[in-house]
């Protein structure tokens, strides 16, 4: 079963493969400031431990919620 800890990280690359065509997409996107999250990049907020906000960001986008 899945770590309690690891669901938000589970669920960010759930939404990653939903959202984007391709790996390389993915990467960009992870790897790009967002100015949602005060021009943080995604992949910098996962590090932190913060793949909650993450996983909220791609999975609002995919219901077509936008900031």
């Amino acid at each position: 079963s899945l770590q309690p800890a690891l669901a938000p990280i589970h669920r960010t690359v759930a939404a990653l493969d939903r959202y984007f065509d391709r790996r390389e997409e993915s990467l960009a996107w992870l790897n790009t400031a967002n100015p949602e999250v005060g021009a943080k990049r995604p992949k910098d907020l996962l590090l932190e431990g913060k793949a909650e906000i993450v996983a909220d960001m791609l999975e609002g986008a995919l219901a077509g919620v936008t900031a």
